[in-house]
This record gives structure tokens, C-alpha cells and sequence, in this order.
């Protein structure tokens, strides 16, 4: 016979496959690398095994002397979730950093453009007035 706990663990396990599921359909479509999908993934499984066998969450809780096991999930949810958020803040730090790199590129190639447009201008114009100067040839 399944007690509610036991829905509720079954639950959890379904919930968590199906988010397995949609992190591989992201990497699979790009719109998530493997390298961030990484922490997700192993938390995920890391949950499955919890909800199949809470029993063994509960000897890991004793062992390092935690005397409430949710209060442990909810320690090693935010732990992973700062970790996340600051592996996110480094590929901003690092993603502005390029953006800089490339506007300070893009600003020396305009530059550059702009010079070579002004030398072919008056190259042009120094051709066009040679030739206004030249005698035109009668019949």
C-alpha cells in the first residue's frame, strides 16, 4: 500500500525526470551549453536518488549531525543555487569585458574605414580634375 508520502516521493521523482528531460531538449536545441547545464543536471539526479530513497538523506543528515534533514535539502539547495549565481556572475563579468574588446575593435575599424574612404574621395577628385584639364579633341 502507498502511503502519501510515497505519492508524494513518486511525485517528486516524475517532476524531476521531466526537468531531466527539458535540460537535455535545451542542450540538444542550444539554448543551453553543457558546461551550465552541468550543476542542474547533477542536482537533478541528486534529488532523484533523495525522493526514491529518503532513508539514505536521512544517514547523511545524522552523519555530519544535522538533527532536521529538510533543514539540510534547504542548505544544499542554497549552496548550489549561490554557486550557480556565481558562475553566472563570472561569465557576465567576463561577457562585458569582451563587449568592450569588440566596441573598442569595431570603433578603430570605423575609423580606419573612414580614412581609406577619404583617400579614394580625393583620389577621385584629383582624377576628375586632371581630366577636366586635359584638351578635349576636336572632329
Amino acid at each position: 500500500m502507498l502511503y502519501m508520502n510515497d505519492y508524494f516521493r513518486i511525485l517528486i521523482s516524475i517532476f524531476v525526470f521531466i526537468f531531466i528531460l527539458f535540460v537535455v531538449y535545451l542542450i540538444l536545441k542550444r539554448k543551453l551549453s553543457e558546461k551550465d547545464s552541468l550543476p542542474w543536471i547533477f542536482g537533478l539526479v541528486f534529488l532523484i536518488i533523495i525522493s526514491l530513497n529518503p532513508n539514505i538523506f536521512d544517514s547523511i543528515a545524522n552523519a555530519i549531525g544535522v538533527d532536521y534533514p529538510p533543514a539540510l535539502i534547504f542548505a544544499a539547495a542554497i549552496l548550489i543555487l549561490l554557486f550557480i549565481i556565481f558562475i553566472n556572475t563570472m561569465n557576465i563579468s567576463k561577457l562585458k569585458n569582451e563587449i568592450i574588446e569588440l566596441t573598442q575593435y569595431i570603433a578603430i575599424i570605423e575609423e580606419k574605414h573612414c580614412e581609406i574612404e577619404a583617400k579614394l574621395n580625393e583620389h577621385s577628385n584629383e582624377e576628375h580634375q586632371r581630366q577636366d584639364k586635359k584638351p578635349k579633341e576636336s572632329l
